[in-house]
């Protein structure tokens, strides 16, 4: 799910068996009526500007996984102190986006909503030398 035709033609080319949609992650769920296997949330997490928008995006995603299926999100760590940010896009000046940092008590507090969704955190772990991965699996 993305809004970027050229991400989505590159996934369909490398996994064209898998179904991709041109949808805003944001605003676009009731359009998805589908539940699947394994839902992602890479490179996103950070750009949600909003308390409450990343509260209800992330209890939205239950939505969409199959009852014997995953979640997984990543978490990207782009400073030392969690919080809000402008920061550059491709090393260009002139270009900010939002970015937020999320502390440990923000992930603690993730992880207990999925908790109470009935999924249970079967990894945590870092990679990438600036992500944490949280692994789910529905109960």
């Amino acid at each position: 799910m993305d809004t970027n035709n050229d991400l989505l033609d590159e996934a369909g080319e490398k996994y064209g068996n898998e179904k991709f949609l041109n949808l805003d992650i944001f605003s676009d769920f009731k359009e998805i009526k589908d539940r699947y296997d394994l839902v992602v949330g890479f490179g996103v997490t950070h750009h949600i500007p909003d308390e409450n928008l990343r509260n209800k995006w992330f209890l939205e995603l239950v939505n969409f996984i199959n009852p014997d299926g995953f979640l997984v999100l990543s978490f990207w760590e782009f400073e030392k102190e969690p919080g809000d940010y402008l920061v550059s896009w491709d090393n260009r000046k002139d270009t900010k986006r939002f970015c937020h940092q999320y502390s440990k008590s923000e992930i603690k507090e993730i992880i207990k909503e999925y908790e109470k969704a009935n999924l249970k955190l079967l990894d945590q772990f870092k990679d990438d030398n600036t992500n944490e991965y949280l692994v789910f699996g529905k109960l």
